[in-house]
């Protein structure tokens, strides 16, 4: 593994992280049980703010 893949993943570490803990934060807000859109739609917006 050269220095590049190394930056890669620890690029794509960092943004799984984020990902991941937006959606837990958005379904602790929100709530489990909601259709899929309007998860989907809270991820959207989460997503603009930060």
């Amino acid at each position: 593994m050269d220095a590049d893949e190394h930056k890669s993943d620890e690029y794509l570490k960092d943004e799984t992280y984020k990902i991941i803990g937006l959606a837990i934060n958005i379904l602790n807000k929100v709530g489990h049980g909601f259709q899929e859109k309007i998860c989907e739609n809270a991820l959207v917006v989460g997503f603009h703010k930060s």
